[in-house]
């Protein structure tokens, strides 16, 4: 029975899909979309790419009619699927029902794509779903299946860069260049028998068609012509040998001369290395060459083995020295009557490599042809390209339409997009839009299924293939996709912060001081702010971005007016950093004079200068690659000066930068060597404590802001407003780093509240007391930071120090009593080595905010089990590492490469690896201070290497 016959349609998404029907909220009307966000594994440079597939998808699933057969199977089948005893899970048979009754058995969405064979960038919708009424719940149920569109876009994509590389070979070496014919036959699909199934290889290896003529892959080929392309042939290819035939031959010989007898008058290939490949190459090509030359046809010499490199030039040589060559117009080497083909262990960087030696040695790049198997159908995934599907719009029963979108606060790069969303060309170039901005007539995203099949007339597969052709070399290779409309809709966290102090301060958003405010409350707004000549306030901040999007939504923003436009800096090319630590880092020392030309001016309005705070993330390429410059910057230029960091970690169960590892740790080094405190937030706990916390099922972008706005405003609220103690970054820190190595800090905040301007959400905290606020503090659900470790070494973990910022009607008396009841139900655990004590500063609130609550506080802590993040940080470095996985993503960039003997530009480990030995040391350093013994093995190790800088810093 075939599959598809066999599974029905009801259970083909995840099983966690199948229970959104009522984790929802009641809405009668929800968008959701489909997007790739970055360029094949994560290149910066060129991120084109083939938008193909969703007409398989359209055509064999979503309009497949639905029957009382697929409800009743589905019945069976999810009576015993929840764990853990195989009892009933939920799904929606109700609604499932009734479009089988109502709606002919057709899935009740609206499904638009853009046009097949398309060539787009990053965040470019490719599809939206819409889902209306009763059946709004069902608009992700399709997520997977069309999800799966991954595929054979990532397989064109690859295939093109591949033609691109032998192209260039061609413009270079051959008379016709990019023109000549040959070169739509130079990469050859060898991946059938490699693919995991019948269908794997249809999209996988139609796909490659869309590019090139060359397949062994028959059903893609049958299928191209007969579905595809009203039976015009699509793919061809050449009779060729294999080892089976060449060893069932008494000699090489026989076989070869069996087969120039059968084609000789056409093309035809012989692999040559089944026994010794030199010696067939030198002895069995001569002895042949006379029938051959007299047959008069090509013979393609095939290599199975060896470096391809050397592999390939051997079969030149023999070609050359036995039937001669031509030099063509181009000076370059064309072998007479015999090529050579590739097709063991080839990928781009193989092909590249291999004609770049050819070249080197003078033969033309139409000599040779590659054969691609895994490296074109099966060394890929979803996350090649990063494709995800995300809700986008969402009308609620009650008739308010809110445009969402995620958020997560450690990678911007996941940020989706809000709103239903539009398609157009701007200056060539598919860019998004606001639906409601853009004319219904000009949208590319086509209705391609609208609640039932559609009389939709998909084109030929050679107008797909020409639209391919022309597209790609049109399109810019790194390309700006979002409008200045879609931009508006998004924000950040560093105008959500930088509004809040504005509030407490009673500053409006143009920098001037209100009337109600202007009684002296004893504020310190000359910490973050300085007066203008005009009596402005204005922050005491640089704003860097590598690409324009962030800082123009800052400078359309309501704060628009609030920040020094002079200490402002965007890239000129604005290309971002394409979650590249390297290219970050390079960009930012390229504009070393202008990052500290703001710097230096803003440190100059400053009476007394105590340091500096940056906050950015780790996982991407900017706030990584670019921040640990300018830490390492700020170090170098204020040596004396404390320097702390909000650093924000990516979520540590999924992340969409596939090179976030790398990026990590590259970061954690210069955390380590030029931080003086970091405060460590992670999305992992921002998302739970927004689900546990506040009851939220899908945290908003303003309300993440809020949460990380309303910490970083509290760590710095006795700086703000003074009192006799931790009123100055030293004093705040000093008590909470006693081993200089190890400055990472956990910040936790109760009680957690959204402003009802923004959700309708408020935390469940009811009643607070200064025991009860202090209590919270230490439990581990509000704390910003999930160290995941296990339960023996969660049991092991120790608090260094903590600092308790309270706020709110306190009497000090009742702080004692606090404390000596925590001390006494024994609810934290301190290292032996150390004070076992709680420190605790009282700061007076801002005036001008309202709280619902008489007592807050925010705790900051030294916590031993930080260093199970950056355990786990290290593991996914090491798997990456082990494979050396996308290395060559840096090796561009000078930290990352070096010229080998021969004179070859190669990867150059030693960054990478003296990173992850700084990482590991911190993450020992923690482990240390949980034995009892940590002084004395500290003061031992000072003597014996008190000669090394690291220890005069560690003795300081």
């Amino acid at each position: 029975m075939n599959v598809h016959d066999y599974i029905p349609i009801s259970v083909l998404t995840d099983s966690y899909k199948a229970s959104h029907f009522v984790q929802y909220p009641d809405a009668t009307k929800m968008v959701a979309y489909g997007e790739f966000r970055q360029g094949v594994d994560g290149d910066e440079k060129d991120t084109r790419m083939i938008w193909y597939g969703i007409r398989y998808i359209i055509e064999h699933y979503v309009e497949r009619k639905w029957t009382r057969e697929d409800v009743d199977k589905a019945d069976v089948f999810y009576s015993g699927h929840m764990a853990p005893m195989h009892s009933s899970f939920p799904y929606p048979r109700d609604l499932f029902l009734k479009f089988i009754e109502e709606n002919d058995g057709y899935m009740p969405v609206k499904v638009q794509a853009l046009p097949e064979g398309m060539v787009i960038a990053p965040h470019v919708p490719v599809f939206q779903i819409t889902a209306e009424g009763e059946y709004a719940p069902l608009c992700t149920f399709l997520e997977t299946l069309l999800v799966q569109t991954w595929y054979p876009v990532t397989v064109a994509t690859l295939s093109r860069r591949a033609k691109d590389i032998i192209a260039d070979a061609f413009e270079v070496s051959v008379d016709e260049g990019r023109d000549s014919p040959l070169l739509a036959s130079r990469l050859h699909d060898f991946g059938f028998r490699g693919c995991t199934c019948m269908e794997q290889s249809v999209l996988g290896g139609v796909s490659h068609l869309l590019n090139f003529d060359g397949t062994d892959t028959l059903s893609a080929a049958y299928y191209a012509q007969f579905a595809l392309n009203s039976g015009k042939p699509v793919g061809m290819s050449i009779p060729a040998t294999e080892h089976s035939v060449m060893t069932a031959w008494p000699t090489e010989r026989e076989a070869i001369e069996n087969m120039i007898q059968k084609f000789g008058t056409g093309l035809f290939a012989t692999v040559m290395d089944s026994y010794n490949y030199q010696k067939a190459l030198d002895t069995v090509v001569p002895a042949v060459s006379a029938q051959m030359i007299e047959s008069g046809g090509y013979w393609v010499l095939r290599p199975d083995s060896g470096d391809p490199k050397d592999s390939v030039l051997a079969a030149l040589k023999a070609a050359e020295k036995t039937f001669g060559v031509t030099l063509n117009n181009k000076g370059y080497k064309v072998t007479q009557g015999v090529g050579v083909i590739q097709g063991d262990g080839v990928s781009t960087q193989v092909i590249a490599d291999i004609l770049r030696y050819a070249l080197a040695e003078g033969y033309s790049a139409q000599n040779i042809a590659f054969g691609m198997g895994g490296g074109l159908l099966q060394r890929v995934n979803r996350d090649t390209l990063s494709m995800a599907v995300k809700l986008c719009h969402i009308t609620y029963a009650d008739g308010n339409s809110v445009d969402v979108m995620k958020f997560p606060v450690s990678d911007t790069s996941k940020t989706s997009l809000p709103g239903e969303v539009a398609v157009t060309l701007v200056d060539g170039v598919p860019t998004v839009f606001p639906a409601s901005s853009v004319n219904p007539q000009d949208n590319l995203l086509h209705v391609v299924y609208d609640r039932k099949p559609i009389q939709h007339i998909w084109p030929d597969f050679d107008s797909v293939k020409q639209r391919v052709a022309a597209e790609w070399d049109s399109m810019p290779r790194a390309a700006h996709t979002l409008s200045t409309e879609m931009e508006e809709k998004q924000k950040r966290i560093g105008s959500e912060f930088w509004k809040k102090l504005c509030t407490e301060h009673g500053i409006n958003n143009d920098g001037i001081l209100q009337d109600f405010a202007s009684t002296s409350i004893n504020d310190r707004k000359d910490v973050f702010f300085y007066q203008a000549d005009d009596e402005r306030y204005i922050p005491r901040a640089c704003l860097f971005d590598l690409e324009p999007r962030v800082i123009n939504q800052i400078q359309n923003s309501e704060i628009k007016s609030l920040f020094n436009p002079e200490n402002i800096f965007v890239s000129k090319d604005g290309g971002g950093a394409g979650n590249n630590w390297g290219s970050g880092y390079h960009q930012g020392e390229s504009v070393l004079e202008d990052i500290l030309d703001m710097i230096d001016r803003e440190a100059g309005y400053s009476d007394s200068l105590e340091g500096f705070t940056l906050a950015h993330s780790i996982a991407g390429g900017t706030g990584s690659g670019m921040g640990s410059f300018i830490l390492e910057a700020l170090n170098d230029r204020y040596p004396k000066k404390l320097i702390q960091t909000y650093s924000v970690f990516p979520n540590q169960s999924e992340s969409d930068v596939v090179v976030h590892p790398y990026n990590s740790v590259l970061a954690l080094k210069r955390l380590t060597l030029n931080a003086d405190a970091v405060v460590v937030l992670d999305n992992t706990a921002l998302n739970r404590i927004a689900t546990e916390q506040l009851r939220i099922d899908n945290l908003k972008i303003d309300q993440t802001n809020t949460l990380v706005a309303t910490v970083m405003a509290a760590s710095t609220a006795t700086l703000r407003y003074p009192g006799y103690m931790n009123n100055d970054l030293m004093g705040l820190l000093a008590s909470l780093i006693p081993v200089p190595q190890c400055h990472f800090l956990m910040a936790g905040y109760t009680p957690l509240t959204l402003d009802a301007a923004e959700s309708s959400h408020t935390s469940i905290v009811r009643k607070t007391t200064v025991l009860d606020v202090m209590r919270r503090l230490l439990q581990p659900k509000n704390l910003m930071v999930s160290p995941h470790a296990r339960e023996k070494d969660q049991e092991r973990s120790r608090y260094i120090s903590i600092l308790n910022i309270i706020q709110g009607d306190v009497d000090p008396s009742q702080l004692h009593q606090s404390l000596m009841r925590i001390r006494e139900r024994k609810l934290a655990s301190f290292i032996e080595w150390g004070p076992a004590s709680i420190q605790v500063a009282l700061s007076r609130s801002s005036p001008y905010v309202k709280s619902s609550h008489r007592v807050s506080g925010l705790m900051l802590a030294n916590h031993t089990s930080i260093r199970h993040l950056f355990n786990r940080t290290l593991s996914q470095f090491d798997k990456m590492y082990k494979k050396k996985a996308l290395v060559h993503n840096y090796q561009g960039y000078p930290l990352f490469h070096r010229i080998d003997d021969k004179g070859n530009e190669v990867f150059d480990p030693e960054e990478f690896e003296d990173a992850r030995e700084v990482v590991g040391a911190v993450s020992s350093e923690y482990a240390a201070c949980e034995q009892a013994d940590f002084v004395r093995v500290l003061f031992i190790y000072i003597l014996i290497h008190k000669k090394t800088t690291n220890v005069i810093f560690i003795a300081d």
